[in-house]
């Protein structure tokens, strides 16, 4: 909208100018003759001072035409502002007329449920909105602790629209104060235009200068007081929506505190009546888990998602104040303290969680979560520990050997990829390379596989294109992984870099030492 505005101000100005120029450039030059003449015409018009004496709005609008076209481009933005501030105005008065039932309840003596039909037959507005949120919340979650949080955000959201009219209004005052300026070096420039002067081109720029500038700093006034007038009484809306609002928030927090506390009351009746049962257990009470009975981590980590459950009574309503215990069935990690036993208290929702934290151990862990002297209503929760991230590569076997050249070694090349601590590592992919001596690999297909190079041209050629012979395979349930190297055609050292993905900066280099063919004793 503002962009339109600036576009349609800009193009207001542009055609303006041109029609002036245009007028300017079809003016005769001035001769002495024209001069004198024009002196008889201004003594014989009306003076300067009789068009400043306003004494009816007609004289005031005759005052005004002294500003040119430019003051149509005031007077449109003053239209403009007046629209804006209108529609506002008109829009806030209803919402007030509207809302104004619910204004004069009294919160704290109305039932919720009179207070919700009074709601639901009020015609819109912004409390009602309101409210109705407000209970929205508080009987389908129960959460009386966002209820706060709501009440911020929407009244934010409300200044933030307001904000929008707020900027059209500052804009549209800059603009009519611009305009004004513009008339002001506009009528300076008229006043100076073709390098003569008489008095009526000096009465025309002149008026144009000063007639303008005033239009646009009446008009600036105008929609600034306007607009402020505006913003407190949308304040004051906003403040008197919040006070009531802020007071059903208030009494909703009580009410749920009231009812917390007398449920707790019940189930601390009932807790202590079955502890003192004969067969010592609290009938009625439920487990549902709120988080997976099976999870798998890493070792030495604590587990992503706490051990959660959340206590129930027959009503399937959240119990507080029950003593839960998270017992570790022998090793596999511990819980706050370097415990393997773990009691906590059920809160306001009847949770009760457990932080868990892995050892070093692969595998399963199990962990059983009962209530306090109740062990035969339990769940288990049951936590597999899996290797975590390569940490190194180590040398098995093959390393070191000896055959003559074209050749398959007599072991493969066998490495293992262990993690942090030392836990073997599975199906995780391993490279092996060869970087020296142009061999292959047995595992390779003929098809995959590329030739030995013989020849010294040969094997030059291949080092200059960086042509690597590679293997790609997958460490097995041991964390291993082999490769059969056949030696390369020229005698010497040959060479194969292993590397495991993860550990591309660290990798295992094999040696085999390519020897000569024996020459055949004729």
């Amino acid at each position: 909208m503002q962009r339109f505005l600036i576009l349609l101000t800009l193009l207001a100005a542009v055609v303006l100018f041109n029609g002036q120029v245009a007028a300017l450039q079809e003016q005769p030059q001035t001769t002495p003759q024209t001069v004198d003449e024009n002196l008889r015409n201004v003594e014989e018009s009306s003076s300067a001072e009789q068009l400043t004496q306003i004494r009816d709005i007609r004289s005031l609008w005759q005052l005004t035409e002294l500003g040119g076209g430019i003051r149509w481009a005031i007077f449109g933005i003053l239209a403009l502002a007046i629209l804006f501030i209108l529609k506002k105005i008109i829009e806030l008065t209803i919402d007030y007329v509207n809302g104004h039932d619910l204004e004069k309840v009294g919160i704290n003596e109305i039932g919720f449920e009179d207070l919700q039909v009074t709601i639901e037959k009020s015609r819109p507005s912004l409390i009602r909105q309101l409210m109705g949120k407000l209970f929205e919340i508080y009987y389908s979650t129960g959460r009386v602790e966002v209820l706060q949080e709501e009440l911020n955000s929407f009244i934010k959201s409300q200044q933030d629209q307001f904000s929008r009219f707020r900027e059209r209004m500052s804009f549209l005052s800059d603009t009519a104060g611009a305009l004004g300026l513009l008339g002001t070096v506009w009528g300076m420039f008229l006043t100076f235009f073709g390098g003569t002067l008489d008095n009526q081109r000096i009465l025309n720029g002149m008026g144009i200068a000063l007639i303008t500038t005033l239009l646009g700093i009446v008009v600036s006034i105008i929609i600034n007081f306007a607009s402020t007038e505006v913003s407190n009484f949308f304040n004051k809306r906003i403040e008197a929506i919040f006070a009531i609002v802020d007071s059903l928030r208030m009494r909703m927090i009580g009410n749920k505190e009231q009812e917390m506390q007398m449920e707790r009351a019940r189930e601390a009746m009932r807790y202590e009546s079955a502890k003192d049962s004969d067969e010592g257990t609290i009938e009625g009470f439920s487990f549902n888990v709120l988080s997976d009975l099976q999870q798998t981590a890493t070792v030495g980590k604590p587990l992503l998602k706490p051990l959660t459950i959340q206590v129930l009574n027959e009503k399937g309503v959240p119990v507080e104040g029950l003593e839960v215990v998270f017992e570790l069935n022998g090793n596999g990690g511990y819980f706050p303290g370097n415990k393997r036993r773990h009691q906590v208290t059920s809160n306001k929702r009847g949770q009760a969680t457990a932080h868990f934290q892995l050892d070093k151990a692969v595998g399963e862990r199990k962990i059983r979560a009962s209530l306090v002297n109740q062990e035969n209503k339990s769940l288990e929760f049951v936590i597999n520990g899996v290797p975590g991230p390569p940490a190194r590569i180590e040398a098995v076997s093959g390393n070191h050997q000896s055959a003559t050249v074209g050749q398959r070694l007599e072991k493969p090349l066998v490495v293992r990829v262990l993690d942090v601590y030392d836990n073997v590592i599975d199906d995780h992919p391993v490279t092996f390379s060869i970087t020296k001596g142009n061999g292959t690999f047995e595992n390779l297909s003929n098809q995959a596989a590329e030739q030995p190079v013989d020849g010294l041209f040969s094997r030059l050629k291949g080092r200059m294109r960086g042509q690597k012979v590679s293997y790609e395979t997958r460490t097995d349930a041991d964390g291993c992984a082999e490769a059969t190297l056949i030696l390369g055609p020229v005698p010497g050292v040959n060479q194969v870099s292993v590397v495991a993905r993860g550990l591309l900066k660290s990798p295992l280099v094999f040696e085999a030492m390519a020897q000569p063919r024996e020459e055949a004793v004729s």
